[in-house]
């Protein structure tokens, strides 16, 4: 749930690179957009892998509560 609404929430902080003036060399953009790019993909992976270890710990901590002890 977490993860979902930093996903939903990350593409507005991309606006701002379409928005630059397009000044500069054509090799300076390119490489501004890998830049970005990467950005975007690394924090998009680290958000989703903190949903997964967040959804584990959940699935565990309920698997705990239900189980029954032993007499």
């Amino acid at each position: 749930m977490f993860a979902a609404s930093r996903i939903q929430t990350l593409p507005f902080a991309l606006p701002a690179e379409a928005a630059a003036p397009n000044s500069g060399a054509s090799y300076g953009r390119q490489f501004g957009l890998m830049f970005v790019l990467a950005t975007w993909f690394y924090l998009l992976c680290m958000l989703l892998l903190f949903g997964a270890v967040l959804n584990r710990m959940r699935i565990e901590h309920f698997a705990e509560l239900k189980r029954v002890p032993d007499l």
